[in-house]
């Protein structure tokens, strides 16, 4: 039996590993001409703040000017870094300034104060500067202000939503139980029974046309997958495997029809295909009882559920939040103007999309060109654009709002997060770091800016929210 795997989470998960290289058109490599010329060397200016206790929220230095600095590092108790880009840096710290210089490699920065100087161990860590000196780790949150000036957001201190935009009703609840319990579908092959219309079943088949003695070049296959009344295959073909016995041989004689595309020379003739059905595959749907509540949410979910009614609950209130977090991402759209982005990373992107259009396409029963054309779009190129400029722009949009809110994380949490989100979409058939191998680091990126930072963001800001 094979059990499909349903995620629970409804959010934007790309899955597929990065495939070969997608060159930016025109408007992204003008933007990307925008970003300084080494972008590695530009890394690590802007301000941060040295926290050793890494719950505590790091001061929001977005709202307060630099001649402030000192005042809030004595009323923070905390240290605050401005590395500047001519390799000068100024620290303020219990109230005090000093000035020094830093210089930095690969993977160690240097800091000279008062002469004396330091030397670090560091790494990025998903916007967080992790420095460690000897056995001691110490967290710089990383405020990256070259690439957040390139996007505004207008006022958000309030947000009205529409109730319409808001409002979860019954039908959507037992929708998406529905499709829960579509994803949960168990398939299982069968070698007995009769066949008929709609029947998935697996053949063996080998053609001879009338007057020949060996099969004909693309009349045979040891196992071929049809559902029966699809008009996959010649109809009358399919008609004469509808009502037959699992397991049985039988001599099905065709005569090519006028319309016959596969090749034209065989128009008109007729042949007879001995043919096997070898097998049927039933697909069951479970039913929603209690029963399967409990075992569906011991895989699934952080907490086991006991009856329907605190399922249907759950997924009520999953909806709930889910078109809430949405409505305030659609509200902080309408505010938002970006002006350039990070050009490495339209690029990554642009990969990313790259790699995921034909699977995409052939989730909704398209091949590419058909899903691109489907979608409205003139070409590929100006689809996959759109693609990565719309996942460029929505973390934007997310960092943008954790900065100004002063809100940030720990690897932990993320790792955490990131566990609890693989466990929702696979159970127990894939671990973390089998999901981070699949996926690779922009599938984790995806996640990360995509998911896990976009329900802090969205989160953070319930409490601006009027309905009306």
């Amino acid at each position: 039996m094979k059990k499909k795997l349903f995620a629970v989470l409804v959010a934007a998960v790309l899955v597929l590993t990065m495939g070969s290289t997608y060159v930016m058109g025109a408007e992204e490599a003008a933007v990307q001409e925008q970003m300084p010329a080494d972008e590695t060397a530009q890394e690590i200016l802007g301000f941060y703040i040295l926290n050793y206790a890494q719950n505590e929220k790091p001061v929001n230095l977005s709202i307060i000017s630099e001649s402030d600095l000192a005042a809030v590092s004595e009323q923070a108790e905390t240290t605050i870094y401005q590395f500047c880009e001519d390799g000068s840096v100024v620290v303020y710290e219990g109230g005090e300034v000093r000035s020094g210089t830093y210089q930095y490699g690969e993977g160690s920065l240097t800091i000279s104060l008062d002469n004396e100087e330091v030397s670090y161990e560091y790494e990025f860590i998903d916007g967080l500067l992790i420095i460690r000196s000897g056995e001691e780790s110490s967290i710089l949150y990383g405020f990256k202000l070259e690439d957040l000036n390139y996007i505004t957001i207008d006022d958000y201190s309030t947000i009205t939503l529409d109730p319409e935009y808001v409002t979860v009703g019954d039908e959507t609840v037992d929708s998406y139980i529905n499709s829960i319990l579509r994803g949960q579908t168990v398939s299982e092959e069968v070698t007995e029974g009769i066949t008929q219309t709609g029947d998935i079943i697996s053949i063996a088949f080998e053609g001879i046309l009338e007057g020949e003695t060996e099969p004909f070049e693309g009349g045979s296959a040891d196992s071929l997958t049809l559902q029966l009344g699809s008009g996959a295959l010649i109809a009358d073909y399919e008609e004469q495997l509808t009502g037959k016995e699992i397991g049985s041989t039988m001599d099905v004689v065709i005569t090519f029809p006028e319309d016959y595309s596969g090749n034209a020379d065989l128009i008109g003739k007729t042949a007879t295909f001995a043919t096997t059905i070898l097998s049927k595959t039933v697909v069951t749907t479970p039913e929603l009882t209690d029963e399967w509540v409990k075992t569906f949410t011991r895989e699934y979910l952080p907490e086991e559920l006991s009856t329907v009614e605190e399922f249907r609950d759950y997924c009520r209130k999953f909806q709930e939040k889910n078109v809430l977090h949405a409505a305030i991402f659609n509200a902080l759209t309408e505010r938002t103007e970006v002006t350039g982005y990070n050009g490495d990373i339209a690029q990554m992107l642009l990969n990313y999309a790259a790699a995921n259009l034909s699977s995409t396409a052939g989730y909704y029963g398209y091949d590419a060109a058909s899903y691109v054309s489907q979608m409205g779009y003139e070409s590929t190129d100006a689809y996959l654009q759109a693609e990565a400029s719309s996942y460029i722009v929505s973390s934007m949009i997310v960092n943008k709002v954790l900065v100004d809110q002063g809100i940030h994380y720990t690897q932990e949490e993320l790792e955490h997060a990131l566990a609890e989100y693989v466990r929702s979409g696979f159970g127990d058939k894939m671990t973390v770091e089998e999901y981070k191998q699949q996926v690779g680091d922009t599938g984790i990126w995806a996640y990360t800016n995509m998911v896990f930072k976009y329900d802090l963001a969205t989160q953070a800001l319930e409490d601006r929210v009027t309905i009306s």
